[in-house]
């Protein structure tokens, strides 16, 4: 028999009405289910039973909603168990520090000209002519090479623009990624492996393009006898690299069990 009262706790085992604070039945001595708590109907906004399938005021349907409210309860148990075996303490330093060296990686790679001191002026992603380009004045300019259709498609240009493509990408998410860790304190459980499958990739893109000025089977990925990549590009991949590693050595550690 379903329970379906507002008002009483129903014995599964003989169908008597018990209050809702009994415990077992006082008729049969069945043992009885705890009552849930208690649920907002969705319709007309009256308190009902957690037991209750139904609004003691409107008659709405509240198995839904109490299906809900359970499996809320139950991810907020899992994530409660989570965080229990977890010591994710610490967070806001770690987030901090990270947020230092993701702007410094990005200042070094992506900085124009006009933003960088005499020191910094030869870190640019490549050099065309002997002329260095950076960054910001690089994305510009496929940019609009390929809204203007003068895009040029090989694989020395496809490669260079994917890798800055990907760091830019991954560096906004990184960014906020360190800014909600800021405000929540919390450390990451493990360490971040899609870094790790991004080191790989850039690296072995970075490495065929700086190869191609040695072996001729790897012409493909040069940019032409006078134009070549330099610092800021080799930086892609040890952000990559260093994020990994910074990952793997500031995830939350296991609290000791006692």
């Amino acid at each position: 028999m379903n329970n379906t009262s507002n008002s009483f706790n129903v014995c599964p085992r003989c169908g008597t009405a018990n209050s809702l604070s009994a415990r077992y039945c006082y008729q049969c001595g069945g043992q009885l289910k705890a009552p849930e708590e208690p649920v907002a109907c969705p319709n007309c906004g009256a308190v009902n039973s957690g037991t209750a399938n139904f609004c003691r005021v409107c008659g709405a349907t509240l198995r839904t909603e109490r299906g809900v409210a359970a499996a809320n309860s139950q991810n907020s148990k899992a994530i409660s168990a989570k965080d229990a075996k977890y010591n994710r303490k610490g967070g806001r330093a770690v987030a901090i520090v990270a947020l230092v060296f993701l702007l410094a990686f990005a200042y070094l790679i992506v900085a124009p000209a006009s933003m960088r001191p005499d020191f910094l002026a030869s870190v640019g992603v490549a050099t065309f002519s002997g002329n260095v380009i950076y960054g910001f004045e690089y994305g510009y300019t496929v940019a609009s090479a390929i809204v203007d259709g003068s895009f040029e498609y090989n694989v020395a240009n496809v490669a260079l623009a994917a890798v800055l493509v990907m760091f830019a990408l991954c560096a906004v998410v990184h960014l906020v990624t360190s800014i909600v860790r800021i405000f929540t304190n919390k450390k990451q459980i493990k360490p971040n492996y899609f870094y790790l499958f991004m080191s790989i990739l850039t690296t072995l893109v970075v490495g065929l393009m700086i190869l191609s000025r040695f072996v001729e089977f790897l012409s493909a990925f040069s940019l032409g006898e006078t134009s070549e990549i330099t610092w800021a590009t080799y930086l892609v991949p040890g952000y990559f690299w260093f994020f990994f590693l910074y990952s793997f050595l500031a995830k939350a550690k296991k609290n000791k069990k006692k």
